[in-house]
């Protein structure tokens, strides 16, 4: 089931036994595929037309469709906070908020000093996806010696 919506479906196959089939799903569905469901265990019982039953667990899982993708600029020798995280949501149904470990409410993050950066995206339906991210801080120079 997507986060937040009761979408999922589930279908039971039978081999063997001697048809028709009667079925019955805990959440009370009577027919071979159950469509409407949350994520939740169920199970389905299948009886034959010789009174034979067989029941299975179906486990029905939470899918956070939420994706978070970024670019991070790390800070070049500290002096001036000059990285940055660039952020790409896709899946879910926006429009997504944004909350920062820093408090920002954007979805970039521009200007920044070197850290550690966790953002938690939400979209309308109330599904969430969280991310952490760091921005180094890059010497400008590199020194090497040399013996003579």
């Amino acid at each position: 089931a997507t986060c937040g919506m009761n979408n999922a479906e589930a279908t039971v196959s039978v081999a063997g036994g001697v048809g028709p089939y009667r079925y019955q799903w805990s959440n009370g569905g009577q027919t071979q595929t159950v469509s409407g469901l949350s994520p939740n265990l169920y199970n389905v019982t299948v009886t034959d037309a010789l009174q034979c039953t067989a029941t299975v667990p179906v486990l029905v899982d939470f899918v956070n469709d939420i994706q978070i993708a970024y670019v991070v600029t790390d800070v070049i020798c500290g002096v001036q906070p000059t990285g940055s995280i660039d952020l790409t949501v896709t899946g879910g149904t926006g429009p997504y908020t944004y909350l920062w470990s820093n408090g920002a409410l954007v979805d970039d993050l521009n200007f920044i000093a070197p850290g550690d950066y966790c953002v938690t995206v939400t979209d309308q339906t109330g599904c969430s996806s969280a991310l952490c991210v760091t921005v180094a801080d890059i010497p400008s120079m590199v020194l090497a010696i040399t013996r003579v």
